[in-house]
């Protein structure tokens, strides 16, 4: 009782690009899925079928036209894709896992996600539901969707992430992406290598920044050199307990005083996921 069955067609074409694909609902709510089958060089033999994880994340597709067909409308599905395709990816390789084929899109979420707002990716958001479904189950994901904004843009779609996740965890998902703590829906391999970069030196009296867009994780490295030093936070709108001297995740505010000796200065690590209405 309460369980519709719908059809699922796949059509398959030869075609040069083995990335263009696209799922759509047709009459009596039948999904087609249109799969390329990538030709050779000379366009005389039709290369390998799509794996198996690929029609999963394609399927998946499926299921959210069903469940959620207004956020999957028009401009919201344009809007949404940070979740659409970060979610497909999630739940079909917890299937199908797939290491080296999400080894590039894990990349681009480590090189991307300092500068480049969450809400604005797509694939690589693959690394935030790991976590999400690692902390709430799979089925937690599906439920995701229909929290999802039926209308506006990428405005709605972020205060739809902050009330449904909470501002807290999200500032958790920053702390675990830097620990090393994401791993993949079976748990084989760690998602995600965050780069820290280069450190800010604090020597003498002196005022650093820690820049973010909204909704990118920010994260990095801060060493105090030669000195005693009284600390002062001026920017409250940011959480505060987001340094760590240590490599265990022992995350805390910054002392307010810290005793740097020339032959031994303190190092930090610093994570937040910005949350905030503009940059900082």
């Amino acid at each position: 009782p309460g369980v519709k069955f719908f059809n699922i067609t796949f059509l398959f074409y030869t075609h040069g690009d083995d990335d263009d694909w696209t799922t759509e609902i047709g009459p009596g709510n039948e999904c087609f899925v249109r799969i390329a089958l990538p030709a050779s060089e000379k366009g005389a033999k039709v290369g390998p079928p799509p794996g198996k994880r690929t029609v999963a994340h394609e399927l998946t597709h499926c299921l959210q036209l069903w469940l959620v067909p207004q956020q999957m409308a028009g401009d919201m599905r344009a809007s949404g894709l940070w979740w659409i395709e970060g979610s497909a990816e999630y739940l079909s390789n917890g299937i199908y896992a797939a290491e080296t084929k999400m080894a590039t899109t894990i990349a681009r979420f480590d090189t991307l996600s300092a500068t480049k707002p969450l809400t604005q990716m797509d694939y690589e958001t693959f690394v935030f539901f790991c976590w999400y479904g690692q902390a709430n189950g799979a089925a937690a994901v599906i439920e995701f969707w229909k929290q999802m904004p039926k209308a506006g843009g990428e405005a709605e779609q972020r205060a739809a992430l902050v009330a449904l996740v909470g501002a807290d965890k999200l500032q958790q998902f920053a702390r675990d992406y830097v620990d090393g703590k994401i791993k993949e829906p079976k748990g084989a391999y760690g998602v995600g290598n965050a780069k820290m970069g280069d450190p800010t030196f604090v020597e003498g009296t002196t005022e650093a920044m820690f820049d973010a867009k909204p909704f990118t994780l920010m994260r990095g490295l801060v060493e105090f050199h030669g000195g005693r030093y009284s600390v002062a936070l001026t920017d409250n709108e940011q959480p505060t307990t987001v340094f760590d001297a240590g490599r265990g995740g022992a995350w805390a505010a910054l002392p307010d005083d810290i005793d740097a000796p020339c032959e031994a200065p303190v190092r930090f690590r610093y994570a937040a996921f910005a949350t905030g209405g503009a940059d900082r």
